[in-house]
């Protein structure tokens, strides 16, 4: 999905999806369009699946996005983000706020979260605060975050939604 986005005068943004694809092959120099950049295909012989390399989707501050954020690549929010996000990896800025059902490989929380997460690794920051039933693989919990809510490790939690 290609992401498009304006800001008003009252700071929110208007979103804009369009659908995009990925290469429908990952073998030699294969290369597509990606919403933000270029997209790079990379086979990987070692664990027999491509890798691929995305420009960063950065939320900045004084961005309200009320919508699903459906990105392939890495997220950064500074933001606030009302709905449901699903990415690679997503970083929670000090500023940022996400309030919905978060699934990615790799998240970080340093501002706050409200309602679920489901990720292999998770790292809660002191600056954190965490309202959410956590899925994970494995945790990372730093002295004086606050987290409230459930803690559920499993194998492959992002198989669960």
């Amino acid at each position: 999905m290609k992401i498009k986005w304006r800001l008003q005068k009252n700071s929110t943004a208007i979103v804009q999806t369009i659908p995009w694809h990925e290469p429908k092959s990952c073998h030699g120099n294969a290369r597509g369009s990606s919403p933000l950049g270029s997209l790079h295909v990379k086979p990987d012989i070692r664990r027999n699946r491509c890798r691929m390399s995305y420009r960063v989707f950065s939320i900045p501050r004084k961005v309200r996005i009320r919508e699903d954020i459906d990105f392939p690549g890495p997220v950064v929010i500074d933001g606030i983000v009302i709905g449901d996000v699903r990415c690679m990896s997503l970083v929670v800025g000090e500023d940022g706020i996400v309030d919905g059902t978060i699934k990615a490989d790799t998240v970080t929380v340093l501002g706050e979260v409200t309602g679920e997460i489901f990720a292999t690794h998770i790292t809660l920051k002191p600056s954190s605060a965490v309202a959410a039933n956590i899925f994970h693989k494995h945790l990372s919990v730093e002295n004086g975050c606050l987290f409230e809510g459930n803690s559920r490790r499993h194998v492959d939690p992002l198989q669960l939604t």
